[in-house]
């Protein structure tokens, strides 16, 4: 099952990727002027004894940074990756430990817990013979596990694609769950207490053909908002999926965000400085250029009040990881280019209206940014990782790779 899980969960993303960047121009523009590519303030990569894949990048409770990732290539199936550093990048410390019993996890995500340690999600393989169960890691603040459950919702393929400390306690995981033999895939919604032990899970049929999770954020009522793709409401391709649901797993209202002809997926939510919620999401059309980002900002009740595009210099365009960013937005993500793709930040203000973007190269070759956090004063953080440059090497995993850190110039931040 080795990347199998990773792929379902980002696959599509990737494909797309990987499949319109070699077209794609290395051309930057800005609004509201002209801009040059511009190299990061500092850059440092991690590991590169495998083929890495940052999953998430979560501050550290000295101040730096933590960044987890999944680690395949050596033999022993997919382990985790992890590397602590201080504020400007420099590593303090790492760790590798395997994620499922016997190498045959999949670890997708990771979040931060209450006491400094983290939680990953993913999936593993499950008895039965087409079966997979969801898959929890806790970890200490060293990394050291302290726990390692898999959860069995129902007969066929169940993974947890999103995790978050619980409002209530424990820990909440949003993902997929659906039946060997076909059939409607259903969202599925677990909560576990701090020892791992499931509370409850739900299903929620949503009526789709296909169904992708990708985020989870709580809501100040206690809820969560989940983010996601589904074709339920556009028979042959994908929306924009948002989910609300209660703190006990209860669906209180669905929304679909449609963009015409064009094929649609979330990826990220984050709040918005004026109430509601940014989304992040991709559009996949034949325009030109075929691929771009897209912010879609909705009310309390998931009703959108606008949607704007990122599409850098006009090339193929992808927003992967999305933060609240003083009285704006961050985005990260990565920009056609001709040797590959190139990693890619902007800036929007609180109404939509993109403040800058930058396009920079990490390390030799092809890179693309897949998280930031929130603006320090001095530097836009965020992190990505070295793909390989041909789509038929990531099919098959064998390329050795790093992940990286990075923080964009203090001058990037001020906003007219």
């Amino acid at each position: 099952m080795k990347g199998e899980l990773f792929r379902l969960a980002a696959g599509v993303i990737l494909a797309l990727l990987l499949a319109g960047s070699a077209a794609a121009a290395d051309a930057n523009n800005t609004t509201p002027a002209a801009n040059q590519t511009t190299p990061a303030a500092w850059e440092r990569t991690y590991g590169g004894l495998a083929n890495e894949t940052l999953l998430s990048l979560l501050g550290s409770t000295a101040g730096g940074y933590q960044l987890v990732g999944s680690s395949d290539g050596t033999g022993t199936g997919e382990g985790l990756y992890l590397v602590w550093t201080d504020a400007n990048g420099t590593p303090l410390a790492d760790a590798r430990t395997p994620f499922g019993t016997g190498g045959a996890g999949s670890p997708i995500v990771a979040d931060r817990t209450a006491d400094g340690g983290t939680i990953v999600v993913g999936g593993i393989d499950s008895a039965g013979p087409t079966g997979e169960d969801v898959a929890l890691i806790r970890l200490g603040a060293d990394g050291r596990q302290l726990w390692s459950r898999s959860y069995a919702i129902g007969n066929g393929r169940d993974v947890g694609y999103a995790v978050r400390s619980a409002t209530d306690g424990g820990y909440f995981v949003a993902g997929t769950t659906d039946s060997p033999t076909g059939g409607t895939p259903e969202m599925l919604l677990l909560k576990v207490g701090d020892d791992g032990g499931e509370v409850w899970h739900r299903a929620l049929p949503l009526g789709a053909g296909t169904l992708f999770v990708h985020d989870l954020r709580a809501t100040p009522d206690g809820g969560y908002l989940v983010v996601g793709s589904t074709d339920a409401n556009h028979a042959g391709s994908l929306d924009i999926l948002l989910v609300k649901v209660s703190s006990g797993g209860n669906r209180e209202w669905q929304r679909t965000y449609s963009s015409g002809t064009e094929t649609a997926f979330g990826y990220a939510v984050a709040p918005s400085p004026d109430g509601g919620w940014l989304l992040l999401g991709g559009v996949d059309g034949a325009g030109s250029p075929p691929h771009a980002a897209v912010l879609v900002k909705v009310d309390t009740a998931g009703n959108e009040q606008w949607r704007t595009r990122l599409t850098v210099g006009g090339a193929s365009t992808w927003g992967y990881a999305l933060a609240s960013a003083g009285d704006g937005y961050a985005v990260a993500g990565a920009v056609g280019a001709p040797e590959g793709t190139r990693s890619c930040a902007a800036r929007f203000d609180r109404s939509g209206k993109e403040v800058w973007n930058r396009t920079f190269a990490i390390g030799n070759g092809p890179s693309r940014a897949l998280a930031v956090t929130a603006a320090l004063p001095d530097r836009l953080p965020g992190g990505g990782e070295d793909p390989p440059e041909r789509a038929e090497a990531f099919t098959e995993r064998v390329e050795q790779h790093p992940i990286f850190l990075f923080a964009l110039p203090k001058c990037l931040l001020r906003v007219p």
